[in-house]
């Protein structure tokens, strides 16, 4: 990543279809966590810029928006599908793993917060609604968000 990612100003897509789509607990509190969330992965994604990773600026674009395809986060990275692809690829993993890694770690952030209901964060990632987080999150981790709290609960 270069620093001209740093630049970016971080923000959030919404499909049109998901306008209608009523959030339960939304209100001050819950625009508060999304805009202290974006400014922690904007420092998250600066710290890792200071590093050799190659595909930091493929993770700068999902964490920008949970909901981009290989090809968005190709192009808005300034790569094409297949050279990307193929970065990936040398790296020992697929470009779409690479974006599932980075929607399943905005995911174990968004756990940690109990005052977050489930439905924003199924939104936040990128899921239609609790069922579809569930399973991502399964596909994400391995473990279902129920597993994963535990585990955080025993290492506390």
């Amino acid at each position: 990543m270069t620093s001209e990612h740093s630049a970016l100003p971080l923000s959030i897509v919404i499909r049109p279809e998901m306008l209608s789509v009523r959030i339960e607990y939304a209100g001050a509190a819950l625009f508060r966590y999304v805009e202290i969330h974006c400014a922690g992965l904007q420092l998250q994604l600066a710290s890792t810029a200071q590093g050799s990773d190659e595909l930091a600026p493929l993770r700068w674009v999902v964490a920008q928006n949970a909901l981009t395809g290989e090809y968005r986060a190709a192009a808005a990275a300034n790569m094409n599908l297949r050279s990307a692809q193929r970065l990936t690829a040398n790296l020992g993993q697929s470009l779409q793993r690479s974006i599932d890694r980075a929607r399943g770690d905005q995911a174990k952030g968004l756990l940690i917060d109990s005052q977050i209901d489930l439905n924003a964060k199924s939104l936040l990632v990128g899921c239609s609604n609790n069922r579809a987080f569930r399973r991502a999150f399964q596909r994400w981790t391995g473990q279902s968000p129920p597993e994963y709290r535990d585990e955080l609960k025993a290492e506390r």
